[in-house]
């Protein structure tokens, strides 16, 4: 499947700015690892935005075990109303823990703050897929690396 385009210039400009409040790029292009506690409105606001653009049904968000993407996963679950998985690597092998029962054809979201490598996604589509479940896509804030998935992606921000 392509990639799906999100938004228009006026409101890609604002996405920059908000990306910006909350350190994820900075004047000189630099990209990094979102800071959601530096300005907590604009990531509540960006992951509005992000959930309002997927247009795939899905059942849980799955996310890795990191800061920005878990404050993503649990802000997407709070506007959504979906349970939310973490993603882990335990020796080479990828496994889901959630607070909620993880049912076998639940379809799953994978939600990141930002893609630098296909492997992140990559490995937690691997997790959903031997629990049984199927990945919707993933929803990204910030894409830096472009990846060939067998799903959609969506990002509010593309720089690759």
């Amino acid at each position: 499947m392509s990639d799906r385009p999100l938004t228009g210039d006026a409101t890609a400009a604002s996405n920059g700015e908000l990306l910006e409040r909350i350190g994820m790029l900075s004047g000189g292009e630099d990209v990094r690892r979102s800071s959601p506690l530096s300005d907590p409105q604009a990531f509540k606001e960006l992951s509005s935005r992000l959930a309002e653009a997927v247009d795939e049904p899905y059942d849980l968000i799955v996310v890795r075990d990191l800061f920005g993407d878990r404050v993503l996963a649990y802000q997407l679950a709070l506007t959504t109303g979906k349970p939310v998985a973490v993603s882990y690597d335990r020796e080479g092998i990828i496994v889901l823990e959630s607070g909620a029962p993880i049912e076998q054809g639940e379809r799953a979201l994978i939600a990141a703050d930002v893609h630098f490598t296909t492997q992140s996604i990559q490995a937690a589509a691997s997790g959903v897929e031997q629990a049984g479940m199927r990945v919707s896509g993933a929803a990204i804030l910030l894409r830096v690396t472009r990846g060939g998935y067998p799903f959609p992606v969506w990002a509010l921000e593309d720089r690759t």
